[in-house]
């Protein structure tokens, strides 16, 4: 007699229960930092906005004030994600055309930070509306990083793609690649690691709260990367029931 039992549910259920574990202390922890490092943070880009003002600066002193204000930005949008991955929220599904939102975060990142990398960004799309069952700032939040993680990892003169396909039973595929270095195999499962990246200035928080978006509306992420030949995100959103 030869007896087999899938344990495939099991596992995932226990994956699960992990990620759920690491987003409470996360969330315990962030809430108790925000308010301390935002405080700061403002007092500090408050302060640097008014002695830019001051018309004694040189070229260099206001170069270096201005990479002050960067990098408070950066600090407090790191915060914010931290807030986000521990707090999270479930969706608000509703009817939206997922072909005008990707477009509309495409945009966005052609006049903020691809241009500024000097990166191009290619929209690929069907003419009609493509119809999900989705909420829309999330989707919009899910979108937002990993065009950013792509443009991050793609060199200057890079094409990053975002695609957008209709698939079965209504639901729909989004896809952004890059021209980046790619990554290990070995380095998948960690992936959605918060606080794991493998950028310099990355604190792996954007992709987990990509994971997080997703898992919540039911769907599912695919990666294909190699070293040296860029990486693939594919993201799935199942139909309305």
């Amino acid at each position: 007699v030869v007896v087999f039992q899938d344990l495939s549910e099991i596992s995932m259920l226990r994956e699960k229960a992990k990620r759920s574990e690491r987003l409470a202390i996360l969330g315990r922890l962030s809430a108790g930092l925000a308010h301390e490092i935002r405080n700061p943070l403002n007092s500090i880009s408050g302060s640097v906005e008014l002695v830019l003002d001051s018309p004694d600066l040189d070229g260099q002193e206001r170069r270096l004030l201005d990479v002050v204000l960067s990098e408070t930005d950066r600090l407090n949008d790191l915060v914010t994600s931290m807030l986000q991955v521990g707090r999270p929220v479930t969706p608000q599904r509703s009817e939206v055309d997922l072909r005008s939102v990707v477009e509309e975060v495409v945009e966005m990142a052609r006049c903020g930070p691809a241009e500024t990398s000097g990166t191009r960004i290619d929209f690929l799309a069907p003419d009609h509306p493509v119809q999900g069952w989705v909420d829309r700032g999330q989707v919009k939040q899910v979108l937002w990083n990993l065009i950013k993680n792509a443009l991050k990892a793609s060199p200057e003169g890079a094409t990053v793609r975002v695609g957008i396909t209709p698939g079965s039973y209504s639901g729909t595929s989004i896809e952004v690649s890059d021209e980046g270095i790619g990554f290990k195999p070995s380095d998948k499962e960690r992936l959605y690691d918060m606080f794991y990246s493998e950028r310099n200035r990355g604190a792996g928080i954007g992709l987990a709260l990509v994971r997080q978006i997703v898992d919540a509306h039911g769907g599912s992420i695919e990666v294909d990367s190699s070293p040296d030949r860029g990486t693939v995100f594919r993201v799935n959103f199942p139909g309305r029931p």
